[in-house]
């Protein structure tokens, strides 16, 4: 009874060793994970959560960070086979840097990135109504090519966004919204400005409760229309401020003129008393020279 317990209890040991050792080599490399050159990432309000989002038919990017960095493995290599992400609509896409037959090798403490690239499918193919899921995993194998473990990763432990197909209508609405959303709005000086901006931002609000319902051909045309909105409100406001400039220009023009009219007006009252200073004088002199006759006469006839 004795050696049945213990041979009980070595197996059960035996198996919580395996496990052990099972657990590390899975663990055996880390990696996270972003991607690239995307329509939009961020709070989609009509799948209500954080996505990362490509429009349809064009090309995702998927880059994968792995870093051999595990203690259980000091000192050995790994071979990195595979390197993919598996959606959960069925399709799984791998990088092409890495396969079984020539698989990249990391010394302990070596980091490598890997690129995944697909093409996004149409949404006749894949809906852009829902919202997908996914898994990241990476192989390594041994130096005979065996598969030594698969460590797979969810997309949350991995803290990135689900994955969505844009169509064209929806890019585009996305697009503008993110515009209008980094437009600084001015303190309206033109009437007529301040009335087209008032339009843009109620054509911006029939555009959000479109793509809420995920009407998003409506959605982009209301958009455009507050974009054309948008742009008529600067191009009033900048057509009033050239007016206005122009105004004060001319009432500068006007001022100065005024002034200069004025220094003439001063020059020439100072001319023309000097003028008569002069003639004054001039007929003081020729008073004085009549005198001078007239009293040469006097003394003349006496």
């Amino acid at each position: 009874m004795k050696r049945k317990a213990f041979a009980i209890t070595a197996i059960l040991l035996l198996a919580v060793f395996v496990s052990l050792q099972m657990l590390n080599q899975v663990q055996a490399e880390s990696f996270t994970a972003t991607w690239a050159g995307y329509t939009f990432r961020g709070t989609d309000f009509f799948y209500k959560e954080t996505v990362v989002a490509y429009e349809s038919e064009s090309t995702a990017v998927l880059y994968v960070s792995v870093t051999h960095d595990y203690p259980a493995h000091s000192g050995k290599q790994i071979n990195v086979s595979t390197v993919g992400i598996s959606l959960n609509w069925g399709d799984t896409f791998n990088s092409t840097q890495a396969n079984q037959t020539n698989p990249v090798s990391l010394k302990e403490g070596e980091s490598r990135i890997f690129t995944i690239t697909f093409v996004v499918p149409d949404t006749a193919n894949m809906s852009n109504l829902f919202r997908w899921d996914y898994e990241i995993h990476v192989e390594h194998v041994d130096a005979t090519g065996d598969v030594v473990d698969i460590d797979i990763e969810t997309r949350e432990n991995l803290g990135l966004p689900y994955f969505v197909v844009y169509s064209a209508e929806q890019a585009r609405s996305k697009q503008i919204s993110e515009t209008i959303d980094g437009i600084t709005p001015l303190e309206w000086n033109s009437s007529k400005a301040e009335i087209l901006w008032r339009k843009a931002m109620n054509e911006t609000s029939v555009a959000e409760y479109f793509y809420e319902l995920g009407d998003f051909s409506n959605a982009a045309t209301h958009y455009e229309n507050a974009l054309s909105l948008i742009d008529g409100a600067f191009t009033a406001e900048e057509t009033k401020g050239t007016r206005w400039e122009d105004i004060e220009i001319t009432l500068l023009e006007s001022q100065v003129e005024w002034f200069e009219g004025l220094s003439n007006f001063y020059n020439g009252l100072t001319n023309m008393w000097t003028l008569i200073g002069v003639a004054l004088v001039l007929f003081a002199i020729g008073y004085i020279i009549r005198g001078l006759v007239m009293l040469r006469k006097t003394s003349a006839s006496t």
